[in-house]
């Protein structure tokens, strides 16, 4: 910033003598006041600094002197840079004229470069603000070597409102800013500190009134973890505090004021740093000022409106978050504190159930159907399919819950397919006139309300995908839309009693008399319901990612009497009914479905033993199997036969009291961990009547099992293996 004057002297304007007009343009001092900047300098590298202010402007009566400025031995010019943060920054810093003029702690500009180097000074120097009037009309900048520099007067560091008229300095340049901030000050006297660690003198802290008693929802973060956070829903009061703890109880925060934010927002990934803003709500904490010791501030947001879902998906994210902010003149202190919000439905009006058909012409004719369109996120998928049409050979089927997530309008529109479970229904070739029913549990999977054109960024639907591949490998699609929903706590007196059974089933809403269910069945009811959330829906995902075999959480299952549910009671057995055991397998379904699937595989092994088999065996193999002691598999699908089980082959040939065992079977549950196999044989004639049972022990020599199956998500730790039965000997006593 060093010109030349047009005067006919060699006079140099230095900032000091540069004044900001009212536009913001930064305008030359008068020849005269340049000058004497000039004259001033050169007493200064003379040594003859000049007496302390006096006048109408001077310090207040017996204040101690203004310590000397200590000028460069050798100087070069006669003009002097510096680089500060913001046009009036600087001159708050200067030396002994920050307490008297203006408080702030903040560090010592240093010199630009560029007028360090040409006045042959170090790094270490700094600016110094001398004021003296009469002399020059505004205050001179001088290079001070900070070591030099004494602590303010008394009655500066008391806060005298003494300022000089007319301080108006240009702004530095703003090229000059990174290099103030890579060099700060060293530490200043009296108790402040410098800037560069103003940012680290206070912690912040949100803290909501009901966290203790709040509930918190799992979330997934937008690198695949999941991490709980505070659940709130739509119009609920967000209301706590702000806590400021200081990190020096002896330092100052200066600050232009203090606020929190609620914000909801959109983020779409490839927009990175354009957020949609859908929700801001704003409130002020503290006027400007200064802290000088830890606070808390209150805050409430009545009633807040919350429109839409907190989603995280692959390209965009819904979000909900609480942001306080201490605004300062160099850079804010921001924290931010992120919740979740779920938005909350009643059963729909309308639910009309799906029907749709599959056909290729002369070969293949299927029709299925689903109960309902929409369905809540607890909800049970069921319907059927009718096979009306078969001259193909269709060697595999299944149901897929796809997610697609659309990001963007127009033509730059992003679809991203994500398959969130699939459901096998099918182990064997259909025929004509078969049917073949759809049952699938929803709970468990990571699944989200539908959300269509929230806020005209993205969208998120959910379709039921009908797979079916034959023998030639063609596969075969059919893919039909549903509506998710989370229930709300109000559900709608209109719909009717098996609405009401659907939809409030396992939620606690909805008085269990409704479900036509007597006291007892409610207690088992309620215990397996708790067994499932407590032990089996935090495991469920591990489980199934790791295919485990959860030994140790189905024996605390027997432990309750869900090991032998409906086998007597002499054996182990807990002796209930068959309508009982329903309630009871359903309730466990919320937590694990693969889990409970293989239980009920359990329990029908056990209760063949306990009904046909004669007493040496229901008292041998009965018991160890009620506590899962010892599980069991159930062997009857084959290579060459699924549905039509009268078709198998393994066979059973008696030689004097012994049986001879060949053949094997295919989709064995809990094939290799299981200790007892209830296998299906041939022993007579052909035909369903020929067909006799036998128990086959783990460790029987001439059983092996292969790999295991390829399965689809949910179903991934049932173990599914083929089994191999060569040439093995059993004596009578295990035939059924």
């Amino acid at each position: 910033m060093s010109t030349k004057g047009k005067t006919g002297s060699s006079a140099y304007h230095c900032t000091c003598a540069m004044s900001t007009s009212p536009g913001g343009r930064v305008a030359k001092a008068t020849a005269a006041e340049a000058n004497a900047c000039a004259r001033r300098l050169r007493r200064v590298r003379a040594g003859d600094c000049p007496p302390p202010p006096s006048g109408p402007s001077a310090p207040p009566p017996g204040a101690a002197e203004a310590p000397p400025c200590v000028a460069p031995p050798e100087a070069g010019a006669s003009s002097l840079c510096f680089s500060a943060p913001h046009p009036n920054r600087w001159a708050a810093a200067a030396t002994h004229a920050r307490a008297l003029y203006f408080p702030p702690p903040i560090a010592l500009p240093a010199l630009a470069p560029h007028c360090r180097r040409r006045l042959g000074l170090s790094r270490d120097w700094r600016v110094a603000v001398h004021w003296y009037p009469g002399r020059c009309s505004r205050p001179c900048l001088l290079p001070v070597k900070p070591g030099a520099v004494r602590s303010p007067p008394v009655w500066q560091r008391a806060g005298s409102s003494v300022q000089p008229s007319g301080l108006r300095l240009g702004p530095p340049p703003r090229r000059e800013e990174r290099s103030y901030r890579d060099r700060p000050g060293p530490a200043r006297p009296g108790g402040e500190m410098s800037f560069f660690g103003f940012g680290q003198s206070v912690e912040v802290e949100i803290l909501l009134n009901d966290a203790e008693s709040r509930k918190r929802a799992e979330h997934k973060t937008e690198d695949g973890k999941k991490e709980k956070y505070f659940l709130f829903y739509d119009g609920e009061t967000v209301s706590g505090k702000v806590s400021l703890a200081l990190k020096n109880p002896n330092k100052r925060l200066e600050h232009q004021g203090i606020k929190i934010e609620f914000i909801g927002q959109i983020e779409l990934y490839y927009d990175r740093g354009n957020h949609h803003e859908f929700v801001s709500l704003v409130k002020d904490l503290a006027r400007p000022g200064e802290i000088s010791q830890s606070q808390a501030f209150d805050f409430e947001f009545t009633h807040v409106e919350k429109p839409y879902e907190s989603y995280t998906g692959q390209n965009v994210k819904l979000r909900y978050f609480l942001r306080a902010t201490i605004s300062r003149r160099l850079n804010d202190v921001v924290k931010e504190m992120d919740i979740v919000v779920h938005t909350l439905s009643t059963y729909p009006e309308l639910n009309s159930s799906i029907k749709m058909e599959v056909g290729i012409e002369d070969c293949l004719h299927i029709e299925f159907e689903y109960n309902k369109s929409k369905y809540h996120l607890k909800d049970v998928i069921v319907g059927k399919i009718y096979f009306l049409l078969v001259r193909i050979k269709i060697k595999h089927m299944e149901i897929d819950i796809i997610k697609r997530e659309t990001t963007g309008t127009g033509p730059n529109v992003y679809h991203e397919n994500d398959t969130i479970a699939k459901y096998e229904i099918m182990d064997g070739a259909p025929v004509r006139g078969e049917s073949i029913p759809i049952r699938l549990f929803l709970a468990g999977y990571e699944l989200t309300p539908t959300m269509r054109d929230i806020n005209k960024k993205f969208s998120v639907r959910y379709y039921l995908n009908l797979v079916l591949i034959d023998e030639e490998e063609r596969r075969y699609f059919k893919q039909q839309e549903v509506v998710l929903w989370r229930k709300g706590d109000i559900v709608r007196k209109s719909m009717s009693h098996q609405a009401a059974i659907a939809s409030q089933r396992f939620e606690g809403t909805t008085s269990l008399a409704s479900l036509g269910l007597n006291e007892e069945q409610k207690e088992f009811q309620k215990v397996a319901f708790d067994f499932a959330t407590r032990e089996m829906a935090p495991n469920m995902a591990e489980w199934d990612q790791k295919e485990l075999f959860p030994v140790d959480a189905m024996r605390k299952a027997a432990q309750l009497g869900f090991g032998g549910v409906y086998i007597r009671t002499d054996v182990g057995g807990s002796g209930l009914s068959r309508l009982d055991t329903s309630v009871i397998f359903e309730a466990l379904s919320t937590g694990c479905t693969s889990t409970t699937a293989y239980i009920s595989i359990h329990n029908m092994c056990v209760w063949i033993i306990d009904t046909f088999g004669n007493e040496e065996q229901r008292h041998k193999f009965c018991p160890p199997l009620c506590t899962m002691e010892k599980f069991a598999s159930y062997c009857l699908t084959e290579p060459g036969s699924g549905s039509d089980a009268a078709s198998l082959l393994t066979s059973a040939k008696r030689q004097g009291d012994h049986y001879i065992l060949n053949g094997s079977k295919a989709f064995v549950s809990g094939g290799g961990e299981s200790d007892i196999y209830v296998v299906m044989c041939r022993t007579g004639e052909p035909g369903p009547k020929g067909i006799s049972c036998i128990i086959v022990e783990k460790g029987t020599p001439g059983l092996s099992f292969g790999k295991k199956e390829k399965k689809g998500i949910g179903y991934l730790l049932a173990n599914l293996t083929w089994m191999q039965l060569l040439l093995l000997g059993f004596q009578q006593e295990h035939m059924e």
